[in-house]
């Protein structure tokens, strides 16, 4: 797969960016938000198919 070339990026494909330490801890706020949610849903989703699916048996 070939990168798409942009003007105002002036990288190589084999550099890194790098990222200040507020930048992680942003990402990692963000990624522990993601997780909360996504363990809700599951939740949320479970409650609904359980009664369902225990009406079956």
């Amino acid at each position: 797969m070939q990168m798409i070339q942009f003007s105002f990026f002036s990288y190589d494909s084999n550099e890194s960016l790098h990222l200040s330490l507020k930048e992680q801890q942003n990402i990692k706020d963000l990624l522990s938000k993601l997780e909360y949610e996504l363990d809700q849903l599951l939740i949320n989703i479970v409650k609904v198919l359980l009664p369902i699916i225990s009406s079956y048996y």
